[in-house]
């Protein structure tokens, strides 16, 4: 992606999310109970991916600060749950006023803020993740039993009165207590990687913002009752930003980073091998001699390079495997339990009104659009049908659901590819090699017919994608993704260099582009 690509990315993520607050500030105007029900069921999902991201990730995490916060953030996420099925309007808890979901609002602020003022003492710390969970499922049970059942739990909102004391006053407490935890985490800043420690305070900022907002309305319809929702939507997704971040681009940036050091290493060695050949000339004998141990040495490091990234490639696949499993058993299930609660709501309210029913009818379908996201970007991650259905079935299957997905027509052809028993490595190779291909057509190309070929070619396999777009200056694409480190075009050359394979790139302005890649013939079980 170049430099003007990048801003308008930036440009359009912004307007992006400019758009969705207007349109909840939209809906807020319809229907305030719809707005909050989508803006709490929204923090919810955020929540609930914080602690998915940050526990699957926990092997890359060097310290335990973020893997505390996602396992707090399951729990608040289901305080936030509750909160909102509480809310008035929402008639799951019949008999209750404005004070309970006031009273749950609290509890889950309360609980939120005292999880990030805890989390920071173990960055550098064990965490005792069974321990963790007993305390915090022990810690809801008994906020909840104080409302529910013991209705101890001081009161919070008093009906033509507004907020009581308590509620005011522990909204600045919180606040203070992000304050605290603000420091604390400056005070450990060089436990954390510079982008994600901005992420954090400014999270926790924004949070402090949400908490003052909540201490001005008088109703829960209220203009600060919105604003207040706004920054709390804000502030979780910057932490997911931030788990992200740090869960899952920087293991690899690390490997990439290493193979740097590998690269200047060799490069100062081949240095110094110049140097010692300028001043040895008298010696040659002996500088013949260092110069072959050089050599050696350097194909040794190239073999090496070679190797962690082949192992990078393989880790990659295998993370996402993972993560496309956890996400469609776990994340997806998750997310279809709560579509069936919300199916069943009224089964035993047969006297549920219309407009109830329409709401949460409208959730209902949400859920289900956010299931089939959900369920879509795990296929990405790892396509189940390439063990099942071969890389034929399974390229064929990709292509045409990107061409209905983005409305460009996708013509694929095999030719002797039916009988072929290719090596996993070589098949999933190929595969992301047409979806990288595909992917960055349809961001730079302005294409509107590609056509890819697989033919069998003993002893290789020939991939050819080309498309009508407008094209681009091949040299100058490469050189600018080299300085600028963008994975692109680079990355379908790693790939095809890594299965000793070689890549040609032919474009032309106007007369779209056409990739051309040859890899080696590799059976399953070959040596």
């Amino acid at each position: 992606m170049t430099k003007p690509n990048i801003i308008s990315y930036k440009y359009a993520t912004t307007v992006f999310w400019i758009l969705v607050l207007f349109g909840l500030y939209v809906t807020s105007l319809y229907s305030y109970l719809l707005f909050h029900s989508i803006a709490e069921i929204f923090s919810i999902i955020v929540a609930c991916g914080i602690f998915m991201v940050a526990w699957n990730s926990r092997r890359f995490l060097d310290n335990n600060y973020l893997l505390f916060v996602g396992i707090a953030y399951l729990f608040i996420g289901f305080l936030d749950l509750v909160h909102t099925l509480a809310y008035r309007g929402m008639g799951v808890f019949p008999g209750y006023a404005t004070n309970l979901p006031t009273q749950l609002w609290i509890a889950a602020r309360y609980t939120e803020s005292l999880s990030l003022l805890i989390a920071p003492f173990f960055v550098y710390r064990k965490l005792k993740t069974n321990f963790v969970f007993i305390s915090y499922v022990a810690g809801v049970a008994l906020v909840l039993s104080s409302i529910f059942y013991w209705s101890i739990f001081p009161h919070c909102f008093i009906e033509g009165v507004g907020l009581t004391p308590f509620k005011k006053i522990s909204e600045y407490i919180i606040a203070l207590i992000l304050l605290a935890s603000i420091t604390l985490l400056i005070r450990k800043r060089e436990a954390f990687d510079r982008g994600v420690l901005r992420l954090l305070v400014v999270s926790l900022i924004v949070t402090i913002g949400s908490e003052l907002a909540f201490t001005f309305y008088v109703h829960a319809y209220g203009l600060s009752n919105l604003i207040g929702h706004f920054l709390k939507i804000i502030s979780f997704v910057l932490i997911y930003k931030a788990i992200i971040q740090t869960g899952l681009v920087n293991p690899y940036n690390l490997l990439f980073r290493n193979l740097k050091q590998s690269e200047e290493k060799l490069r100062k060695a081949r240095d110094g091998l110049e140097k010692r050949v300028r001043e040895r000339t008298a010696e040659l004998a002996t500088a013949n001699k260092q110069l072959g141990l050089e050599i050696e040495e350097r194909k040794r490091a190239e073999e090496h390079i070679f190797a962690l990234s082949q192992q990078l490639m393989k880790a990659q696949e295998i993370e996402r495997q993972r993560l496309s499993c956890d996400l469609h058993d776990n994340l997806a299930q998750d997310l279809s339990t709560i579509k069936i609660g919300l199916d069943t709501l009224f089964d035993d309210q047969p006297d549920g009104s219309a407009e109830k029913r329409q709401k949460v009818s409208v959730l209902s379908e949400m859920t289900k659009k956010t299931i089939m996201d959900v369920r879509n970007l795990s296929y990405d991650l790892h396509p189940g049908d390439l063990d099942q259905l071969g890389l034929v079935q399974t390229v064929r299957r990709y292509c045409e659901e990107f061409s209905a997905r983005n409305g460009l027509e996708v013509e694929f052809l095999s030719v002797g590819m039916d009988d072929t028993n290719l090596d996993f490595d070589t098949e999933i190779a190929l595969y992301r090699l047409i979806q990288e291909g595909l992917t960055n057509i349809q961001r730079h190309a302005d294409a509107s017919k590609v056509t890819i070929r697989l033919v069998t070619s003993f002893p290789n396999i020939i991939l050819r994608i080309q498309d009508n777009g407008k094209g681009f200056p091949v040299k100058r694409r490469l050189h600018e993704a080299l300085e600028e480190k963008r994975m692109g075009l680079r990355s379908m050359q790693q790939r095809v260099a890594l299965l000793n394979g070689k890549i040609e790139i032919k474009s032309h302005h106007g007369k779209g582009t056409k990739i051309v890649v040859e890899v080696p013939y590799k059976e399953k079980n070959s040596a």
